[in-house]
């Protein structure tokens, strides 16, 4: 029986960067839904899992992430806010004042959000949004 690999560092795979039908392990796994693909990262030994486009999932999606996760016990890393049509227009230089304010509140809206699942470790490029006040919780 081989045993299962020890990684020194904790290793993430992710569940498709160019689309959700092309994970990392799309050959390896049953099959290419994120909960199979979960699944076969933790048999493997890996840390976490990282869904670039967790925001374009429907809520159905982001609930199969978050449940194959928790039975898995892997961690969530890199779940991006913002989908694909995001990736066309700098969402960090607003163009008016009113895209701005939009732009604070859905930030403030993904932080909270994140926090209530439990995320740590979040980083802010406060550098793009001088302005922007952002609380620092430090361990």
């Amino acid at each position: 029986m081989t045993a299962a690999p020890r990684f020194t560092l904790r290793y993430a795979v992710h569940l498709g960067f160019r689309s959700f039908d092309r994970p990392l392990f799309a050959r390896a796994a049953r099959s290419a839904a994120p909960a199979d693909q979960i699944a076969f990262a933790a048999e493997q030994g890996f840390a976490g899992v990282q869904d670039p486009w967790f925001s374009d999932r429907e809520a159905a999606g982001q609930d199969a992430v978050a449940a194959a996760l928790a039975d898995t016990g892997l961690e969530a890393g890199t779940l991006v806010v913002g989908g694909r049509a995001d990736l066309a227009r700098p969402l960090w230089l607003p163009e008016t004042a009113d895209a701005a304010h939009r732009l604070d509140a859905a930030l403030a809206r993904a932080l909270a959000d994140a926090a209530r699942s439990g995320a740590t470790d979040l980083a802010v490029v406060h550098a793009a949004r001088p302005d922007l006040p952002i609380d620092a919780q430090e361990d």
